[in-house]
This record gives C-alpha cells, structure tokens and sequence, in this order.
C-alpha cells in the first residue's frame, strides 16, 4: 500500500518507512483553541457514517510545493436545517512526529457541485497520530461552529499546512465494495492561489463522520455497540442503559431476532461471515419504546477487530 501525496492533479507516492522531520508551530501563529488526542474507540459510530472502517490509503498535499490542503466530506445531502455537535476524523503518518495542528472547516454547497462557500472554521491540535498502515480516529466538539454559521452545514472537512506538518495524512476508504460519496479535495500552492475543489478520483469516502443534531430529545434508551469476530462469525456486543422493562427486544435491520433480559448488556452472532453492515437497536419488549440505532461495520478478514 502507498500513502498518496496530490497536487494540480499529479499523485506523488511517498515511502511508507520515509521519515519526516520533526515539525512545529511557527512563531507568531496562534495556539489551536481544541486540543485533541486519540478517540478510539469512539468514532463517531451513531454519526453519518460513509466509509467501511478500513483505511486503504491516506491525502495530503506535497510538503515541496503546498502550503496548505483542505478535503471535505459530505454530511448533509438534503441539507437539512441541523448543526453538527461532532466530527470525526481518521488521521495516519509516515513522519517521526505524530502531532498536527488543523483546521475544521465548514461549507455549504451541493452533493453534485461540491463545497461552496465557506461558513466557519476552528482550530485543532491533535496529539498521537498512528503510523501507517495504522490510522488513530480523533473525536471533536465543534459546537464552537454554532455562532459562525446560519445556514446548512452541508460539508465538513479539514485543513492544514503540509509544510510546517509534512508527513501527515487523512485516512481514505478505497474499498471497491464501498459505494462513492462526494469527496472534495483543493490545494494551496505556496507560490500561487487556490486550486478548485475537485472530487478525487479513487477514494471511495474519506475517514470524516459527523453527528447532527436536529433539537429533538435524545431517546430514552441508550446504545453503544461493538463489533468482533468469533470464530470467523460476525459477533456484535451490545450495551444499554435506560429501559425499564423486564424484557428488550433487540432489532437487527429493522426486525426483532432475539429478546433478551434488560440486564443492560447482550452478545449476538449473526452466524455470518464477510464483509457486512448492521443496524441495531433496542426496545422495551412489545413496545415503541426504543433506542438510537447504531451501525456495525464488518471489513477485512476474520481476526482484525471491527471499527464500527
């Protein structure tokens, strides 16, 4: 595998046992307001989800030439009137240091024309950065978003300098069995201007979630779920907190396939194999009294942990 480096359309593939050197903040620049470490295994899992949890490669801009790249995620395609509380972003390196100091930057736009204008931006330090083919998910608040922005959040992105930070890469989906999704991708080049926003042409989506909040009330139950494999099966692990009833129905996909003791927690086989994805969630037994759903994503092969 390679960790691909673009710029005006050329790809640069970089070494993955190269090493970067050490970089910094330079003097004068102001300290990133949110300062982050790794997030694993909190990822954004009940957010809006993309990519199948597996990273094959990962983006940057070319540390030579670019001083800044910026690549956005679609999160909003109906561009419904709700702000993201969190975003999620998979970050990877090849460099000695693992640090980066980014930018989360939001846009409106649209699914087929891509990021347009810019509503806001916060500043970020994340610590702990994963080599390659290692990636860390970080997980951050950016409700700091809210007072700069007053219409849709339709894209959610990144943005740094790849020459202050070289070596440091945002995690891409590249799996064929992963449907594309709108992925935007512009560079600075230090001795020019901006280049379009341009859709990449291999990534299938970038490691970018987010969660949206539309104001309603949370639900009554609460779900988390974590996926693994167990004899080359898929086995999915649920935990919850908030029903009241003596009996919880647990819904795969929509359909009841078991109803367990509401002893707060239960393990379910799908007696499957492969690559796959499910939706859970659960009830208080024969009634609508349910939790948020959540997806758990199945890729790669028997004995690597799922992500999701």
């Amino acid at each position: 595998m390679t960790i691909g480096r673009r710029w005006s359309g050329n790809t640069v593939l970089s070494v993955l046992l190269a090493t970067a050197g050490l970089s910094g903040v330079a003097l004068g620049q102001e300290p990133p307001a949110i300062e982050v470490g790794p997030a694993q295994p909190r990822d954004c899992r009940d957010g809006v989800i993309y990519d199948d949890g597996t990273a094959e490669n990962g983006y940057s801009g070319d540390s030579n030439i670019v001083s800044n790249y910026e690549v956005q995620q679609l999160v909003n395609p109906d561009r419904l009137a709700v702000l993201p509380t969190t975003m999620c972003v998979q970050l990877t390196r090849n460099a000695q240091a693992g640090n980066l100091d980014f930018e989360v930057v939001a846009y409106d736009g649209t699914p087929e024309g891509g990021p347009t204008t810019e509503l806001g931006s916060i500043s970020v330090s994340a610590r702990g950065i994963a080599r390659f083919p290692q990636a860390q998910w970080f997980e951050i608040d950016i409700t700091a978003l809210a007072p700069k922005v007053d219409t849709p959040v339709v894209f959610l992105g990144v943005r740094w300098d790849p020459m202050q930070f070289p070596g440091r890469f945002v995690a891409a989906d590249e799996s064929r069995e992963t449907a594309r999704h709108p992925s935007f991708e512009r560079f600075l080049p230090a001795f020019g201007q901006w280049d379009g926003m341009t859709q990449h042409a291999n990534y299938r989506a970038v490691m970018i979630r987010a969660k949206l909040d539309d104001g309603s009330p949370p639900p009554p139950i609460a779900l988390s779920t974590e996926g693994r494999w167990a004899q080359g099966l898929h086995v999915v692990d649920l935990s919850w907190k908030g029903a009241t009833s003596p009996q919880v129905d647990i819904l795969r996909d929509g359909e009841i396939v078991t109803t367990v003791p509401n002893d707060g927690r239960s393990t379910y086989s799908t007696e499957r194999r492969g690559r796959a994805v499910y939706t859970f969630q659960v009830c208080e037994a024969g009634s609508s009294t349910c939790s948020n759903e959540t997806t758990v994503r199945f890729g790669g092969a028997p004995g690597t942990p799922s992500r999701e």
